[in-house]
């Protein structure tokens, strides 16, 4: 065999070797990812932490969240140096930004953010009397007092941004539907839990507690409803633990009352507090808080406990 011959096969060899480890790199290479839900891959039935290193870390305690209909922006709260500061992270190029604090929420003092399902509204918790201000009430307790600063205002988006935040309801922690009625926590001292106020022609009606299993055997806190209004997520203390919050779902069955309330499982719930659930617009996913991080996880678990039509 020629010295020629030899250099042929050598590199021959090496050929099939390159291209045998470039098939074998494009096979362990991740999926390309969309920009929707941040470029993230969307969990199964198991819950997984949303964003580690970025949105869930290791240095702080991440709770209250809200996404975008168009999946691209999300928002949530983080607790540095015992303050809550509201964060927005985006996906903005193809690219993933760093979190920063949200001026819109900043600028208005709100919290418990809430983007609308078609996203011209983001509502918010603020520490705010209403526009008409308080009336004077010396029977009230100290509670009630402060029941009355806590209260769900909105701002609009329009072509050059948020608008100013514009009073809604008396609550604590909101959850809209698509003709824009609002879910919230009544912390009242005379509170049963959650409650609905439906919005009427551009109007809310009054404070209606949601009866069935949403408020009993115990109340209902941090509600959120579902696209088509057809089940809501909430945390109540219903364990042995009188610290233990756990998630919950509970059926509309259309005619103004809600089913049982169905624990989520312990593939949710820990021996720790489970709180602050929330939808993506898409209704495919849930996101919550626990042991200091936000997960995420498929609604699937949810539609397995769905009761059967009979």
């Amino acid at each position: 065999m020629s010295t020629h011959d030899k250099k042929l096969i050598v590199m021959l060899v090496f050929g099939v070797l390159a291209m045998s480890n470039y098939a074998r790199d494009k096979s362990n290479c991740p999926p390309k990812l969309e920009g929707f839900y941040l470029g993230q891959k969307p969990p199964g039935a198991i819950p997984q932490v949303f964003l580690p290193g970025v949105v869930s870390t290791r240095e702080y305690f991440e709770f209250s969240n809200t996404i975008s209909p168009d999946g691209r922006e999300f928002y949530f709260a983080r607790r540095i140096k015992n303050k809550d500061v509201q964060m927005v992270v985006r996906w903005e190029n193809g690219v993933l930004t760093q979190p920063e604090e949200a001026a819109v929420l900043k600028a208005a003092g709100g919290f418990e953010p809430h983007v609308s399902p078609d996203g011209s509204k983001l509502y918010m918790t603020r520490f705010a009397p209403p526009p008409s201000g308080l009336g004077r009430d010396e029977n009230l307790s100290p509670q009630d007092m402060e029941a009355r600063m806590v209260n769900i205002w909105a701002v609009e988006k329009s072509s050059s941004g948020w608008g100013e935040p514009k009073y809604c309801v008396n609550g604590m922690y909101v959850t809209t539907t698509r003709p824009g009625s609002i879910f919230t926590t009544d912390i009242r001292s005379a509170s049963v839990g959650i409650c609905r106020y439906l919005s009427v022609n551009g109007k809310y009606s009054e404070r209606e507690h949601l009866r069935g299993g949403v408020n009993s055997p115990a109340p209902g806190a941090h509600p959120c409803i579902s696209p088509d209004e057809s089940y809501l997520v909430f945390d109540s203390k219903r364990s042995k633990n009188p610290d233990d919050s756990d998630l919950f779902v509970s059926f509309h069955d259309g005619q103004g009352t809600w089913s049982e309330a169905f624990n989520l499982g312990p593939q949710i719930n820990t021996p720790a507090s489970e709180i602050c659930a929330a939808l993506s617009p898409d209704g495919k996913y849930l996101f919550f808080q626990s042991r200091g991080d936000i997960y995420w996880v498929g609604t699937s678990i949810i539609e397995a406990l769905r009761p059967k039509s009979k």
